[in-house]
This record gives structure tokens, C-alpha cells and sequence, in this order.
């Protein structure tokens, strides 16, 4: 193990446990607000962005129209 906290012959020393206390505290604390974020935006940005009934009948629509005035006006024209 003295490999291991060495660099360059010189020791390392290793954190104490008050550091190592804060240290999970914050890690612990920041993973919390990361999820309340996710909750928080995540969700409407991921229904935003799936296609819902109004979107597919919208591109029907807009296609109905497009193919339907081509049929008018390729009546129209002799």
C-alpha cells in the first residue's frame, strides 16, 4: 500500500475524515439537486418533444392541402 500514496519518493497523505465527510455531503447534495432539475425540466422539454395527435394532424392536413391543390390544378389545366 505504500506504492499506492507515493509519487515521485515522495508520500502522499491520505484525507482525513472530516474531509471525507464534506466531500460525500456535497456529492450527496449536488446528485440531489441534478434530480430535482431533471424533474423539474426534463419533463416538458420530453413531451415537447414527442409527436402528439395535434402534430399528426397537422401534417395531415398540410398534406391533404399540398396533394389537393395539385389535383386542382392538374384538372385545371388542359
Amino acid at each position: 500500500m505504500d506504492k499506492q500514496w507515493s509519487d515521485n519518493g515522495a508520500p502522499l497523505v491520505s484525507p482525513d475524515a472530516k474531509f471525507r465527510q464534506e466531500l460525500a455531503r456535497a456529492l450527496q447534495d449536488t446528485h440531489h439537486r441534478q434530480r430535482v432539475q431533471r424533474q423539474l425540466y426534463s419533463s416538458p422539454a420530453t413531451r415537447h418533444n414527442q409527436p402528439t395527435f395535434w402534430t399528426f394532424l397537422g401534417a395531415i392536413s398540410l398534406l391533404m392541402l399540398f396533394f389537393g391543390l395539385g389535383y386542382y390544378i392538374g384538372r385545371k389545366t388542359p
